[in-house]
């Protein structure tokens, strides 16, 4: 306990009655225990009381060893799309859209002009038809990068050029 005046300044020179000195260890928990082993007994007798306890998210005999968790990789459904509450529409960016597309259509594999199969992650792209960009899955189609800078300069659409697109 530190000592202080009637004004709550400390006073010169007087020492903590009690408290923490130095040279004391401070109680970490189960951190003063890092790097310990329980004897045999003390795993025994942990064990024999832990015995009859839900010791985890699932009960007894339901969920077991190599058995996949069962929402594990899935999305959840009730809050998809529309339903979620930060769902912009039609008001969503030009990146948020592609990502809307790879979700339902997949990472294109193959060129739809030229038939050039997917070298590498980015070689093949999703391309809108018409760049309004709306949320038509009918409205894309896969075309490889050569493919695509000649569609879009064709349809005299600038922005490709200077945005990478996936």
């Amino acid at each position: 306990m530190i000592i202080r005046n009637a004004k709550g300044q400390f006073i010169k020179g007087a020492k903590p009655v009690a408290g923490f000195q130095k040279g004391n260890k401070i109680n970490l928990g189960k951190k003063n225990r890092l790097g310990l082993h329980n004897s045999k007994e003390q795993n025994i007798k942990i064990g024999l009381s832990n015995k009859g306890k839900n010791k985890g998210i699932h009960p007894k005999g339901e969920f077991k060893k190599g058995m996949v968790a069962p929402m594990k990789g899935r999305r959840n459904i009730k809050i998809a799309n529309y339903k979620h509450y930060s769902w912009k529409g039609r008001k969503a960016g030009y990146g948020s859209i592609h990502d809307w597309v790879r979700r339902w259509k997949g990472k294109p594999l193959i060129c739809e002009h030229c038939g050039k199969l997917k070298t590498s992650p980015k070689s093949i792209q999703w391309s809108n038809i018409d760049h309004k960009y709306k949320r038509n899955l009918n409205d894309y189609i896969s075309l490889c990068v050569k493919c695509h800078e000649e569609y879009d300069q064709q349809n005299n659409y600038k922005y490709a050029k200077s945005r990478n697109i996936t």
